[in-house]
């Protein structure tokens, strides 16, 4: 909230009373938290968005931005709540987007609603973009990525592999919290 030059107050209390403390206190924006979701409620202007497609936007944003893209494709890896809202996005901007889960209604879901392709290792296509989107470690593998290839991630643990990252001179964007609240805070403004 301070990078927008927000001023802001914890509540003492948490859940409903909290956010009865922060109406009362005269909060025109509340962050609020539970177990399935993180959301920002501008109360003045009635917009709301959750972390998740906020997080997802721009770290799709971003990695659509590469200075070094040879092509307008781009591989998204992971297609949950996070991974879907990117590759949304990106399919919106007109990239070429192809995707890879292993869940597979995950990825029947984004193919048939979104029109994106699957990705196949067998084809050896190689990216130059790649939006990663699990919480899981080592999801991207040699056989995806072009040299100075750009990965933006949110995910934790890192889905690429340090020795990877050196080898092919990867731009790396990740920062676990604060791009994702830092969009979700610019949506509701």
């Amino acid at each position: 909230m301070q990078y927008f030059g927000l001023e802001g107050f914890i509540t003492e209390h948490p859940d409903v009373t909290g956010y009865y403390e922060a109406v009362s206190q005269g909060a025109d924006i509340i962050l609020m938290a539970d177990d399935n979701i993180f959301t920002a409620h501008n109360l003045r202007t009635r917009k709301i968005m959750g972390n998740h497609i906020a997080t997802g936007v721009i770290y799709a944003e971003i990695a659509s931005r590469s200075k070094e893209a040879t092509s307008k494709d781009i591989l998204v890896i992971g297609l949950g709540r996070v991974g879907y809202a990117g590759a949304s996005h990106l399919v919106e901007k007109g990239f070429n987007v192809y995707a890879c889960d292993p869940n597979k209604a995950f990825l029947e879901k984004a193919i048939h609603e979104l029109g994106i392709k699957p990705y196949c290792s067998d084809d050896r296509k190689r990216f130059s973009m790649v939006f990663e989107a699990t919480p899981n470690a080592e999801t991207i593998s040699e056989g995806m990525i072009e040299e100075r290839c750009l990965v933006s991630t949110p995910g934790i643990p890192c889905g690429l592999p340090p020795e990877i990252g050196r080898k092919y001179r990867v731009d790396l964007v990740m920062e676990p919290l604060v791009i994702g609240v830092a969009s979700m805070l610019h949506s509701v403004i």
